[in-house]
Order: C-alpha cells, then structure tokens, then sequence
C-alpha cells in the first residue's frame, strides 16, 4: 500500500504558532453572512469552553491521583510497623 504523501509529518507547534495557523485558516474561510458567522462564532466559543471545563475535570483528577499514589508509601509503612507491633504483642 502507497504511503500517503498529502500529510504533514507530526511536529509540535507553539501555541502562537497554532494561534497564526488558526487565524490564516480562518482568514481564508471568511464567511460573508453575519448570521452564519455569529453562529459559527458562538459554537466554537461553546465547545471550546466546554474542551476547558473537561481540561481542568481531568487535571483535578490526575491531581488527586497523584495525591493518593504519593501517600501509599507512608501508609504501606504505618500498616508494616502495626503488623509488627501485633506479631510482637502475641
């Protein structure tokens, strides 16, 4: 199967950099009826806030995972020094 050419290859991009590419494609795609641009406007403001709010759910609960990863040591330990303690005490 031929490799398909018409892609970029996968590079990273800055956020500036994106915002210029975003900003050129819009540039190409003006649209001319203010009704359909108001429209258009307001959906991707929508789904874009939206993509934040799910942005911030996810890094809470990464953060909390982390959270709990990092206390494991601690309460492996406490739970090894109690088992000892109750071997010690039979």
């Amino acid at each position: 199967m031929p490799a398909c050419t018409s892609l970029p290859s996968a590079t990273r991009s800055t956020a500036a950099e994106l915002d210029q590419q975003v900003q050129a494609w819009f540039d190409k795609v003006r649209i001319e009826d203010n009704v359909v641009g108001h429209w258009l406007q307001s959906v991707i403001a929508s789904k874009t806030k939206d993509a934040h709010a799910d942005t911030r759910t996810q890094q809470a609960e990464l953060q909390r995972q982390d959270e709990s990863i990092a206390a494991q040591p601690d309460q492996l330990l406490h739970l090894r020094i109690e088992r000892q303690f109750e071997q010690r005490g039979r």
